[in-house]
This record gives structure tokens, C-alpha cells and sequence, in this order.
């Protein structure tokens, strides 16, 4: 599983998802040697789990202010 997170690491997801839909790139927070990262790991394959549990909040918080001001559709409506 990838957990690097520049901005443009989702894009094929969200392509795939929804194709033609406008896509907002995330770049992760977190830095590991100079990388940026989605959350942090205490090594490879070993994930802070507390962490995670943060950013993944961190990241539903920007996705609802982002659906607001950028009046994003919502999905559900298609």
C-alpha cells in the first residue's frame, strides 16, 4: 500500500471513481525524509495508528470546508 501523498497521487483514483469529474489534489502533511506522506509510520509497513486516525479526520474536515467553497457537486445526487 502507498502512503507517499503528493497531490497527485489520488488523481488516478478519483479518475476512476468519477470520470470527468474536477479533481482536487491532497499532498500529505506529514514528511519523511523530505517525502511527503498521507500519515506517519514508525517504519516501513508499520503505521502510527494514532496518527492515521488524526489525518484521516484532518482530511474529512478539509473535504467538507472544500465541498463548501468550491460548491462542489454533491456525489450522491447524480
Amino acid at each position: 500500500m502507498a502512503t507517499s501523498g503528493d497531490e497527485h497521487d489520488l488523481v488516478p483514483v478519483g479518475r476512476e471513481l468519477w470520470h470527468g469529474a474536477a479533481l482536487l489534489g491532497i499532498r500529505g502533511k506529514v514528511l519523511e525524509n523530505g517525502m511527503p506522506r498521507f500519515f506517519r509510520r514508525f517504519r516501513e509497513g508499520v503505521f502510527d495508528i494514532n496518527d492515521l486516525k488524526t489525518r484521516t479526520n484532518e482530511l474529512a474536515e478539509f473535504i467538507d470546508v472544500a465541498f463548501e467553497h468550491y460548491g462542489f457537486s454533491d456525489i450522491s445526487s447524480r
